[in-house]
Formats: C-alpha cells, sequence, structure tokens
C-alpha cells in the first residue's frame, strides 16, 4: 500500500507540477494574446482611416471635377457670346471699309470733276 500511496504522491507531484507550467504558459498566452488584440485594433483603425480618407478624397476630387465642368460650361457660353460679338464687329468693319471705299470713289470722281473744271 505503501508502494501505490508513494506513486501517487510522485504522480500528485507531478500533476501539480504539470499544472504550475500549464498555468504559466496560459498566462503568457493571454498577455499575447492581448498584445495581439491591441495590434488588431491598430490596424482595423488604420484601415478604417484609409478607408475613410480615401472616400473622402474620391468624393472631393468628384466634387472638383463637377465644379470644373460647370466653369467649363460657363467659359464655353462667354466665349460663345464673345464670338458672336467679334462677328458683328467683323460685320460693321465690313460695312465701314465698303463706306470708305464709296467715299473714296465719291471724292475721287468729285477731283476729276474739279481738275476737268479747271482745265476747262
Amino acid at each position: 500500500m505503501k508502494k501505490q500511496e508513494g506513486k501517487f504522491v510522485k504522480r500528485e507531484k507531478k500533476y501539480d507540477s504539470d499544472m504550475r507550467d500549464l498555468l504559466a504558459y496560459v498566462k503568457w498566452l493571454t498577455g499575447d494574446l492581448g498584445k495581439l488584440r491591441d495590434r488588431v485594433r491598430i490596424a482595423e483603425k488604420v484601415i478604417s482611416d484609409l478607408r475613410r480618407s480615401g472616400e473622402e478624397s474620391v468624393e472631393s476630387l468628384l466634387n472638383t471635377l463637377y465644379d470644373y465642368r460647370k466653369k467649363q460650361e460657363s467659359l464655353m457660353e462667354e466665349a460663345e457670346s464673345q464670338r458672336g460679338q467679334i462677328q458683328e464687329c467683323e460685320d460693321e468693319i465690313a460695312l465701314l471699309e465698303e463706306v470708305i471705299r464709296e467715299k473714296k470713289k465719291e471724292i475721287e470722281r468729285q477731283t476729276g470733276d474739279k481738275l476737268a473744271e479747271i482745265e476747262a
């Protein structure tokens, strides 16, 4: 019986030793899991920030493009209006040039008549 009791005492000591080792390992794992959990939270925050930043950047770019598009349309309308004004001015210049040519012809004719009168 003593022999069996000695075996049980030995086993109990071995189990106690194994239990202490197991507790130490569990504590170590718990610490590591806490560190990993913190790293995962930080990584998720970074990903979230990048996603939000990307969405804001895309939204900002789209708003800027929309503003540029409106500005382009406005400038195109203004350019078309100015083209019309330029055409009107060119037409008016052509009419005035025609009037100048007619006046020159009139002056040349009158000068010719006056020269003919002087010679006569």
